[in-house]
């Protein structure tokens, strides 16, 4: 039994490659001269090295161009099989003397090479098995920094397949579950069952469209500061952990933003999560609130080597972003939404992308276990990212964060001075007369006036200020005020 997605582990891409000037190189002079079969191994990286140069530039290996050097799979597997002959065995024990252990080192790093040909020849034998693929996904040439200029390399992409102790009848159990064009390549005979979806009655779902939460527009700034839509955002999660009665909420986001969120002082009861970490969590089932903010998309060429790992043919290869197509979103009461996604124009990539991003936005979702809330334990979904989703929705909204009272509101403590507030909260507002023009800007708050308050600070003709508390949140007002302003000469709460 297989449980959560495993697809991504299989896949191997080259990281360095062989350069076509190391394909074509002669063997060393040395035992492995002696041996005429060794000797052929010269005489098949040549051709190959011959039939790799038929290409103009970077890309995958055309099939046609292998056949032209009289490549077939019954040549590679003689390659394949000398290759092994050069990969000499590596000894090392325990108390080993420092000569042998050099020799070890040689040995140990002329094997890596011996690998790295033996990958070359098995993607070759893999697109020539194969008379449908013309282009090969998993042979391909790219280029590399050298000592001087940029090289020509070639490399491969692979699929680890399933050893043959675990090749037995397997089930497969997963929330977002790949298409066969994914599973396919790990299991040949896979059969994909009807999804199952349960229902979540005491579930509400509210989608946000139109927010800046793109990687690019949740970003520090050059001194690493938090930018307009970053602060923007942390107070959305506020005035959400406000509406819920400041129960216990989860925000999961994109790893930079999840790490900023953390470190911004955010009031005890939120927890912080990132995408790609979150396969099995369980300590957020009794959450009452649940806010996912943007998506993770991956490169559209990661996703291209993926599909080419997976598939053996070469995808369609999509220049620079995405392309993007109108999504509707699936709403409970039938009214029509639409939102522009990423989509890739290739079904395997596009596969490959959907499991990365709406797929994990799925697994996040699936934290605070909403199948299994009752009336006594209901929980709200915040979405907030234009995907759409397999999932139906309660409301749609646009993009509207509250403004800056929500972080004293969420502090417990709401000031009308001007001055004070600024001597609390300089993150908001940088000065006096930055904050009275924003007082300017807002009526008078009345949603925080709990428990309504004045002060006094010391000094000769002080003025008396006010403001409003939440005893709930801040028993001791006083305390509070000289926590944070320093002494005060008297403090009045209304009861």
């Amino acid at each position: 039994v297989v449980d959560e997605s495993f697809w991504q582990a299989g896949i191997r891409i080259q990281k360095q490659g062989l350069t076509l000037d190391e394909i074509a190189a002669f063997l060393p002079f040395g035992a492995t001269k002696r041996d005429t079969t060794l000797n052929d191994v010269e005489s098949y990286r040549g051709r190959l090295a011959r039939a790799l140069r038929r290409q103009d530039g970077p890309g995958g290996v055309p099939r046609a161009n292998l056949v032209e050097e009289n490549l077939t799979p019954e040549t590679c597997s003689l390659a394949l099989k000398a290759e092994w002959k050069l990969k000499e065995a590596v000894p090392i024990w325990p108390g080993m003397p420092k000569d042998e252990r050099r020799l070890a080192a040689r040995a140990a790093a002329k094997a890596k090479h011996a690998r790295a040909f033996i990958a070359l020849w098995s993607a070759a034998r893999d697109v020539l098995n194969d008379p449908e693929v013309t282009i090969s996904g998993r042979l391909y040439l790219d280029t590399r920094e050298g000592e001087d200029g940029r090289v020509i390399v070639a490399k491969t992409r692979s699929v680890r397949s399933i050893v043959a102790q675990w090749r037995k009848p397997t089930l497969l159990l997963d929330a977002t579950l790949p298409p066969a064009e994914i599973l396919s390549a790990y299991y040949p005979q896979v059969e994909v069952a009807l999804p199952i979806e349960a229902t979540m009655p005491h579930v509400r779902v509210r989608q946000v469209v139109g927010a800046p939460v793109s990687a690019t527009k949740l970003r520090l700034d050059d001194e690493g500061a938090p930018r307009r839509n970053l602060r923007a955002v942390r107070r959305t999660i506020l005035r959400r952990f406000l509406d819920n009665g400041r129960a216990p909420l989860l925000v999961i986001a994109q790893k930079a933003v999840a790490e900023w969120l953390k470190e911004s002082g955010l009031p005890v009861g939120i927890g912080i999560e990132h995408f790609n970490n979150v396969a099995g969590l369980d300590q957020y089932r009794d959450v009452r609130g649940l806010m996912v903010i943007g998506r993770a998309l991956p490169q559209a060429a990661a996703v291209e080597a993926q599909a080419g790992a997976l598939t053996g043919r070469q995808p369609i290869v999509n220049e620079g972003r995405y392309p993007y197509q109108t999504r509707a979103i699936r709403t409970r009461h039938g009214s029509v939404h639409g939102v522009q996604s990423a989509a890739h124009p290739d079904p395997v990539a596009e596969a490959c992308r959907w499991q990365i991003c709406e797929g994990e936005l799925m697994q996040a979702i699936g934290r605070a276990r909403g199948v299994n809330r009752t009336a006594d334990t209901p929980l709200s979904i915040d979405l907030i990212a234009d995907v759409s989703l397999p999932l139906t929705v309660d409301e749609v909204a646009p993009w509207n964060p509250p403004d800056e009272e929500v972080e004293m509101m969420a502090e417990g403590v709401v000031l009308d001075s001007p001055t004070d507030m600024a001597a609390v909260w300089p993150g908001l507002w940088e000065s006096e007369g930055a904050a009275k023009k924003w007082g300017q800007r807002r009526p008078k708050s009345t949603e925080l006036r709990a428990r309504e308050f004045r002060y006094q600070r010391p000094g000769a003709r002080q003025k008396w200020r006010t403001g409003a508390y939440d005893p709930a949140v801040i028993p001791d007002i006083r305390a509070w005020l000289e926590r944070r302003l320093g002494p005060v000469a008297k403090v009045e709460a209304a009861e």
